[in-house]
Protein backbone atom coordinates (compact mmCIF):
# COMPACT_ATOMS: atom_id res chain seq x y z
CA UNK A 1 0.00 0.00 0.00
CA UNK A 2 3.06 2.79 0.59
CA UNK A 3 3.96 2.39 -2.91
CA UNK A 4 0.64 3.02 -4.35
CA UNK A 5 0.52 6.15 -1.86
CA UNK A 6 4.38 7.29 -2.84
CA UNK A 7 3.62 6.65 -6.67
CA UNK A 8 0.12 8.67 -6.75
CA UNK A 9 1.76 11.33 -4.64
CA UNK A 10 4.44 10.92 -6.90
CA UNK A 11 2.24 11.89 -10.08
CA UNK A 12 -0.13 14.44 -8.41
CA UNK A 13 2.29 16.52 -6.98
CA UNK A 14 5.63 15.84 -8.99
CA UNK A 15 9.15 14.58 -7.50
CA UNK A 16 9.59 17.51 -5.17
CA UNK A 17 6.94 16.23 -3.28
CA UNK A 18 9.36 13.13 -2.02
CA UNK A 19 12.52 15.37 -2.42
CA UNK A 20 13.53 12.82 -5.58
CA UNK A 21 14.71 14.32 -8.83
CA UNK A 22 12.90 11.84 -11.59
CA UNK A 23 14.26 12.35 -15.09
CA UNK A 24 12.03 10.02 -16.44
CA UNK A 25 10.37 6.30 -15.88
CA UNK A 26 9.28 3.76 -17.85
CA UNK A 27 7.49 0.18 -16.85
CA UNK A 28 9.43 -2.99 -17.59
CA UNK A 29 6.06 -5.78 -18.61
CA UNK A 30 8.73 -8.44 -18.87
CA UNK A 31 9.60 -7.77 -14.48
CA UNK A 32 6.05 -6.02 -13.62
CA UNK A 33 7.86 -3.81 -12.03
CA UNK A 34 8.44 0.55 -12.39
CA UNK A 35 11.51 2.16 -12.87
CA UNK A 36 12.70 5.89 -12.24
CA UNK A 37 16.01 7.38 -14.12
CA UNK A 38 17.10 9.94 -11.32
CA UNK A 39 19.03 12.98 -11.96
CA UNK A 40 22.80 12.87 -11.43
CA UNK A 41 24.04 11.73 -7.86
CA UNK A 42 26.24 10.41 -6.01
CA UNK A 43 25.42 5.85 -4.92
CA UNK A 44 24.19 7.43 -2.00
CA UNK A 45 22.14 10.05 -2.90
CA UNK A 46 20.51 8.12 -5.31
CA UNK A 47 19.67 4.71 -3.19
CA UNK A 48 18.27 7.52 -0.30
CA UNK A 49 16.14 9.15 -3.03
CA UNK A 50 15.08 5.62 -4.25
CA UNK A 51 13.79 4.43 -0.68
CA UNK A 52 11.92 7.60 -0.43
CA UNK A 53 10.43 6.32 -3.69
CA UNK A 54 9.32 3.14 -2.18
CA UNK A 55 12.00 1.10 -3.89
CA UNK A 56 15.87 0.55 -4.38
CA UNK A 57 17.97 1.24 -7.00
CA UNK A 58 17.68 -1.41 -9.40
CA UNK A 59 18.75 -5.56 -8.65
CA UNK A 60 19.01 -7.11 -12.15
CA UNK A 61 18.16 -10.60 -12.24
CA UNK A 62 18.85 -11.64 -15.91
CA UNK A 63 20.75 -11.05 -18.89
CA UNK A 64 17.66 -9.11 -20.44
CA UNK A 65 16.87 -7.26 -17.42
CA UNK A 66 20.19 -5.90 -17.70
CA UNK A 67 20.01 -4.95 -21.46
CA UNK A 68 15.91 -3.19 -20.46
CA UNK A 69 17.94 -0.83 -18.06
CA UNK A 70 20.59 -0.14 -19.79
CA UNK A 71 18.75 0.47 -23.24
CA UNK A 72 16.04 2.06 -21.88
CA UNK A 73 17.92 5.03 -19.47
CA UNK A 74 21.95 5.01 -20.20
CA UNK A 75 21.56 6.91 -23.53
CA UNK A 76 18.01 9.02 -21.82
CA UNK A 77 17.30 12.67 -23.74
CA UNK A 78 20.94 12.46 -25.38
CA UNK A 79 23.19 12.22 -22.47
CA UNK A 80 25.31 9.53 -21.91
CA UNK A 81 25.14 8.76 -18.23
CA UNK A 82 26.53 5.92 -16.12
CA UNK A 83 23.81 4.32 -14.51
CA UNK A 84 23.90 3.49 -10.22
CA UNK A 85 22.41 0.05 -9.83
CA UNK A 86 21.62 -1.50 -6.41
CA UNK A 87 24.77 -3.78 -6.16
CA UNK A 88 27.85 -2.54 -3.54
CA UNK A 89 30.27 -4.23 -1.45
CA UNK A 90 30.10 -1.82 1.32
CA UNK A 91 29.39 -3.76 4.01
CA UNK A 92 31.94 -6.01 3.24
CA UNK A 93 34.68 -5.60 0.75
CA UNK A 94 34.70 -8.19 -2.41
CA UNK A 95 31.43 -9.34 -1.51
CA UNK A 96 28.94 -7.72 -3.22
CA UNK A 97 25.20 -7.76 -2.64
CA UNK A 98 21.95 -5.95 -3.59
CA UNK A 99 20.95 -3.31 -1.40
CA UNK A 100 17.34 -4.48 -1.22
CA UNK A 101 18.49 -7.93 -0.21
CA UNK A 102 17.51 -9.91 -3.14
CA UNK A 103 19.09 -12.84 -3.92
CA UNK A 104 19.99 -12.50 -7.58
CA UNK A 105 23.05 -13.74 -8.47
CA UNK A 106 23.60 -12.41 -11.79
CA UNK A 107 26.24 -10.39 -12.29
CA UNK A 108 27.58 -9.00 -16.18
CA UNK A 109 31.28 -7.23 -15.35
CA UNK A 110 33.15 -5.51 -17.72
CA UNK A 111 36.59 -7.23 -17.90
CA UNK A 112 39.00 -6.68 -14.74
CA UNK A 113 36.22 -6.13 -12.96
CA UNK A 114 35.55 -5.29 -9.95
CA UNK A 115 38.98 -4.07 -9.13
CA UNK A 116 37.87 -1.48 -6.24
CA UNK A 117 40.31 1.26 -8.17
CA UNK A 118 43.33 1.36 -5.79
CA UNK A 119 43.96 4.96 -4.29
CA UNK A 120 43.12 6.98 -7.36
CA UNK A 121 39.33 7.27 -6.65
CA UNK A 122 38.81 5.94 -3.23
CA UNK A 123 37.47 2.60 -2.17
CA UNK A 124 35.13 1.47 -5.25
CA UNK A 125 32.03 0.04 -3.05
CA UNK A 126 29.05 0.95 -5.60
CA UNK A 127 28.17 -0.24 -8.88
CA UNK A 128 27.70 1.19 -12.21
CA UNK A 129 26.55 0.19 -15.97
CA UNK A 130 28.34 1.60 -18.70
CA UNK A 131 26.04 3.77 -21.35
CA UNK A 132 25.50 1.40 -24.56
CA UNK A 133 26.82 3.15 -26.23
CA UNK A 134 29.09 4.77 -24.50
CA UNK A 135 33.25 5.59 -23.13
CA UNK A 136 34.20 2.01 -22.05
CA UNK A 137 32.71 -0.99 -22.56
CA UNK A 138 29.25 -0.51 -23.06
CA UNK A 139 26.26 -2.48 -21.18
CA UNK A 140 28.85 -4.17 -18.68
CA UNK A 141 29.61 -2.82 -14.95
CA UNK A 142 32.09 -1.07 -12.96
CA UNK A 143 32.61 -1.00 -9.38
CA UNK A 144 33.11 2.68 -8.87
CA UNK A 145 33.62 5.71 -6.06
CA UNK A 146 30.63 7.31 -4.20
CA UNK A 147 30.91 10.03 -7.19
CA UNK A 148 28.64 11.80 -9.46
CA UNK A 149 30.35 11.41 -12.35
CA UNK A 150 33.47 9.86 -14.71
CA UNK A 151 35.73 12.10 -16.62
CA UNK A 152 32.54 14.69 -16.66
CA UNK A 153 29.93 11.76 -17.58
CA UNK A 154 26.88 12.08 -15.55
CA UNK A 155 25.94 9.16 -12.86
CA UNK A 156 22.70 8.50 -12.18
CA UNK A 157 20.68 6.33 -10.12
CA UNK A 158 17.70 3.76 -11.22
CA UNK A 159 15.42 3.50 -8.83
CA UNK A 160 13.18 -0.24 -9.17
CA UNK A 161 9.88 -0.32 -7.21
CA UNK A 162 8.32 -3.43 -6.64
CA UNK A 163 4.81 -3.69 -6.79
CA UNK A 164 3.39 -5.06 -3.12
CA UNK A 165 1.65 -8.44 -4.06
CA UNK A 166 -2.24 -6.65 -3.10
CA UNK A 167 -1.52 -4.04 -5.61
CA UNK A 168 -2.42 -6.16 -8.56
CA UNK A 169 -5.77 -7.14 -6.23
CA UNK A 170 -6.63 -3.60 -5.68
CA UNK A 171 -5.73 -2.40 -9.64
CA UNK A 172 -8.08 -5.11 -10.52
CA UNK A 173 -10.80 -4.64 -7.39
CA UNK A 174 -10.86 -1.07 -8.71
CA UNK A 175 -11.29 -1.72 -12.56
CA UNK A 176 -14.64 -4.44 -10.83
CA UNK A 177 -15.83 -1.62 -9.27
CA UNK A 178 -15.41 0.94 -12.23
CA UNK A 179 -17.34 -1.39 -14.39
CA UNK A 180 -20.22 -2.42 -11.71
CA UNK A 181 -20.90 1.19 -11.64
CA UNK A 182 -20.44 1.86 -15.17
CA UNK A 183 -23.37 -1.01 -15.67
CA UNK A 184 -25.53 0.35 -12.55
CA UNK A 185 -26.06 3.59 -14.45
CA UNK A 186 -27.27 2.16 -17.67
Amino acid sequence: MKNIITLAIVALLGASAVNAQILTSAYDPATGHNYYLLAQSTWTVAENEAVTLGGHLATINDAAEDNWVSTTFSNFGGVQRGLWIGLTDQGHEGTFTWISGDPSTYRHWEANQPDNGGAQFGPENWVNIWPNPGPRAAGLWNDYSNNNNWEGMPFSGVVEVVPEPTTAALVGLGAVALLLRRRARV
